[in-house]
């Protein structure tokens, strides 16, 4: 199977997911943009490990669909990106709902679309 757009934004997306995740986990000071916004600044040792779990995860991802190139990926991925969406979107942080509600969103339907692609099953739109 051929390359797509979707098979190459969808791991450049996730690697960014997780790049952002490490640079919590490494101290940088985007709390008001992660983990609901509480933490403005410099998140708390807690939630930093937290992030560094998270980076590790989004970067396998990552990894992941790179090498499924051409191959169905898991429509666990939509489903984990829509359930980050809904997370996303009912933050009381303003980043979270208007930058990363859309970010995973765009994710999740990416992998959605990637993996009827590969079935071959008819896509509604």
């Amino acid at each position: 199977m051929t390359s797509t757009p979707e098979r190459i934004a969808l791991p450049a997306l996730l690697a960014g997911q997780g790049l952002f995740q490490a640079a919590l986990a490494c101290g940088a000071p985007w709390g008001a943009a992660a983990w609901g916004g509480t933490e403005p600044g410099r998140l708390p040792t807690n939630k930093r490990i937290a992030s560094g779990a998270a980076a590790i995860v989004y970067l396998a991802l990552a990894a992941r669909s790179i090498t499924a190139l051409g191959h169905t990926p898991s429509m666990a991925l939509a489903g984990l990106m829509a359930l980050g969406t809904a997370t996303n979107a009912a933050s009381p942080s303003r980043w979270e709902r208007f930058g990363w509600a859309p970010y995973t969103a765009t994710i999740g339907c990416l992998a959605w679309r990637a993996a009827h692609q590969a079935s071959a099953s008819p896509l509604p739109c």
